[in-house]
């Protein structure tokens, strides 16, 4: 036995030779990238040497797999850290991202350090090639030996769930992406049995036009109002001595617009997001139950009616706008909220607004128009980045002026969804581990009427910032549909899913690690 063994290594010499190489060039990167259970990916090299005893098909394919996954892996890891080895949120967004954000994509986040990742995978793919050709597969006894502690480990290992994880798991990640359809659905049927006529009436609803703006990667330390060295929120600026204007301390409750978005707009909070956001309508339905007719307006991509779950609370508006749709290649900017408002009648009804700007999402330099920036030449990421916060101060002046135009009665709301890191070195949002400069947000509240909830709330604000995770019961509150605002102080957030929830007091600002 021991002959015919010892026969088989020295025959299939250059074979095994080669598995072996093709091995540890096919886990390294998981090796180093990982956090935790480093023996594992070094186990991983022992099974697939194993596995390339017992067949050659399987061992090519396997490796193939991996190396794919890991294309992701590295990319991901590369730009934005793998604290967290979970790409699923990741894949989710870009499937569901339209075709001009992904051309955006790559133009600022594919770099030299993918081409490196790519050469790395391609030579793996080489050897992998030249396996599959030139080299025979003839083990018989090693392959039964091999096959058995193959077996018995993966068994063993297996049991205690350490296999179900990247990159052994993202072809199942990727079978169920799209779960989300499953509580999105649920949400509805929910909804049909909720949501009734207008059959509330209130004394106390204090505004006849009530106009949410929900911002769009808006860090708020390069806002004047939140005493940024340079003027760019002129129109924030000129109403700071305006007693009806309110400026808030906040935090974003996460650091994907996906998640931000419904936590701000529904029931949904950090500590219970898909349960809470199933079992409840969003403040458009709220409003709209208290005789308001409703409207949504976006300049943001809508993938589908069910694709999406912002998609989903826009469709419980009476009415929805959206100005880039996912098929074009080239997104609009915030400009055509007012050309679109401009075009519309003016009317003396009661009426809330949600208006979801571009507002400051990558590319920067493509969020704002020439007449209307700081720079008029910008030379880098930051000049850029605060362009767009000019121009989005320019968008809510005019949506200021057109809706005060129509009634005196106006409650104007803008928040930020999430923040943004924002520098030379790197820029964007959704971070693994997470910087502080992805969650700190304006919110900013203009009256037209004195309302004592205001002042009531900023004195509320001196103590403690608010989490932005209650912020529908808040908006309420001010519009008088409730009589609790419901804050949350809590510094509790989560950074890419749910179920990574962390400390906002914990994080880092961009640049003080480095």
């Amino acid at each position: 036995m021991k002959n015919k063994i010892f026969q088989e290594l020295v025959t299939n010499k250059s074979y095994m030779l080669m598995s072996i190489i093709i091995s540890i060039m096919t886990m390294l990167p998981n090796i180093i990238l990982a956090t935790s259970e480093i023996r594992m990916y070094l186990l991983s090299i022992v099974i697939l040497i194993l596995i390339s005893k017992i067949s050659k098909s399987i061992f090519i394919f396997i490796v193939f797999y991996i190396n794919l996954v890991n294309i992701l892996i590295i990319h991901i890891a590369l730009h934005w850290g793998y604290l967290y080895p979970d790409i699923t949120s990741r894949l989710y967004v870009m499937a569901l991202s339209p075709k001009y954000e992904m051309l955006e994509y790559v133009k600022k986040y594919l770099d030299y350090k993918d081409m490196l990742m790519v050469f790395y995978i391609s030579g793996v793919f080489y050897l992998l090639f030249m396996y599959a050709r030139r080299f025979e597969h003839t083990f018989k006894i090693l392959k039964v030996i091999s096959l058995i502690f193959v077996l018995i480990v993966v068994s063993g290992v297996g049991s205690s769930g350490r296999f179900n994880r990247e990159p052994y798991n993202v072809a199942s990640k990727i079978i169920t992406l799209f779960d989300v359809q499953d509580y999105v659905e649920k949400r509805r049927d929910y909804l049909k049995t909720t949501i009734n006529s207008k059959d509330i009436q209130s004394k106390e609803m204090l505004y006849d036009k009530v106009v949410v703006v929900v911002g769009e990667s808006v860090n708020k330390h390069h806002m004047k109002i939140y005493n940024y060295d340079k003027n760019t929120t002129p129109f924030f600026s000129s109403m700071v001595k305006n007693q009806n204007l309110f400026v808030f301390e906040a935090i974003a409750p996460a650091n994907l617009t996906r998640y931000a978005v419904p936590i701000l707009l529904t029931k949904a909070h950090v500590h219970d997001f898909i349960d809470a956001f199933v079992h409840s309508g969003s403040i458009v339905t709220d409003f709209y139950k208290f005789g308001y007719t409703t409207k949504w307006i976006s300049n943001q991509g809508r993938v589908g009616r069910t694709d999406s779950v912002i998609t989903e609370i826009s469709n419980e508006a009476q009415t929805q706008t959206f100005f880039n749709e996912s098929d074009y290649l080239s997104a609009k900017s915030d400009q055509v909220i007012l050309d679109y408002l401009s075009s519309q009648h003016k009317n003396n009804f009661k009426e809330m607004v949600v208006i979801h700007l571009m507002g400051s999402h990558t590319d920067y330099s493509k969020r704002y128009t020439p007449q209307h920036s700081f720079y008029k030449k910008p030379s880098n990421t930051i000049e850029q980045y605060d362009n767009t916060i000019y121009f989005t101060d320019y968008i809510l002046k005019n949506i200021y002026k057109y809706y005060y135009q129509q009634d005196k009665k106006l409650l104007l709301v803008y928040f930020s969804d999430h923040g943004e890191v924002v520098s030379q070195e790197k820029s964007g949002h959704g971070y693994s581990p997470g910087y502080s400069d992805e969650y700190e947000v304006p919110f900013i509240v203009y009256s037209s009427i004195k309302n004592k909830r205001l002042k009531k709330l900023l004195m509320e604000n001196k103590k403690h910032y608010f989490n932005m995770e209650n912020a529908n019961f808040i908006i309420k509150y001010i519009a008088g549909l409730r009589n609790d605002a419901n804050i949350s102080y809590s510094s509790k957030i989560f950074t890419l899913d749910p179920k990574y929830i962390i400390d906002y007091e914990k994080l880092k600002k961009y640049g003080e690690s480095l």
